[in-house]
């Protein structure tokens, strides 16, 4: 009996000496098919854990999500949700482990155009002609502004041309006579939908007395600089004697859609 127990003590020993191989998860990987998502939509996230014994495998379940905007970013399962506009980034966390941030940015389409993102009021206004992020000629707040504040195409198409030309003209007042012909196409093409697009049988006509200049010169020019800009572009013409130019649609610089043409 007692060499019986002292053999069982030896295998317990030897079981005790054997050292241990546990697999242990070394790194995580997040991966994301996009950068950039419209809102409301999804795109379906991919977690890869690499193991100590150089297995590396999908992970689905145990994982927690880092999101540093919550207003823009969300999960459901493994599924990446755009909440909101803006950017922000992400991180899967497993037992301990970390994947490294991938950033997303969550971008509004609205009339089918995609907007600029709100630029940073500090630094948009800290110069002249602020930021245009899509180079398109319309600083991004008066563009923001443009689509949120009209549902027709056309009124859209006319207050984009009015604000890009608008942009023109303040990047050197003393040349006004050669940038006033923006300011001239934007008269002309008012002036068609304003007197003949009824006649036309067209889908949209502007009052006989509505004031563009007076609707949008608040955003515009929201700063001094950008208000003496333009001052300084009439006080060139001043005096001036300049030819009408006309009621023509071809004037227009956008298309049925309301979109900017280049």
């Amino acid at each position: 009996m007692r060499i019986k127990n002292e053999k069982k003590l030896t295998y317990i020993l030897l079981l005790m000496s054997i050292p241990s191989f546990a697999v242990s998860l070394e790194r995580l990987n997040l991966v994301i098919p996009v950068t950039q998502l419209q809102e409301h939509n999804a795109t379906t996230l991919t977690v890869e854990g690499t193991y100590s014994n150089g297995e590396t495998k999908p992970l689905s379940s145990g994982i927690t999500w880092r999101i540093s905007n919550p207003k823009v970013l969300e999960t459901h399962g493994m599924n990446l949700i755009a909440k909101g506009e803006g950017t922000a980034t992400i991180r899967a966390e497993v037992a301990g482990a970390l994947s490294p941030e991938s950033s997303i940015t969550v971008y509004k389409v609205i009339y089918g155009h995609r907007l600029p993102p709100e630029p940073d009021p500090a630094i948009n206004n800290s110069t002249l002609l602020g930021i245009d992020s899509n180079d398109n000629g319309v600083r991004d707040d008066v563009e923001r502004w443009i689509y949120f504040t009209y549902d027709h195409p056309i009124e859209r198409g006319l207050f984009m041309q009015s604000a890009r030309a608008y942009q023109k003209v303040i990047v050197d007042p003393s040349k006004a006579l050669e940038t006033k012909i923006y300011l001239d196409s934007v008269g002309d093409c008012a002036a068609y939908w304003r007197y003949f697009a009824q006649e036309n049988n067209e889908s949209f006509y502007l009052e006989r007395y509505r004031d563009i200049w007076q609707e949008i010169q608040t955003i515009q020019f929201n700063t001094i600089d950008r208000h003496m800009a333009y001052e300084r572009y009439n006080a060139t013409l001043s005096g001036g004697v300049y030819s009408a130019g006309g009621d023509r649609k071809e004037k227009c610089e956008f298309d049925e859609n309301g979109f900017l043409r280049e």
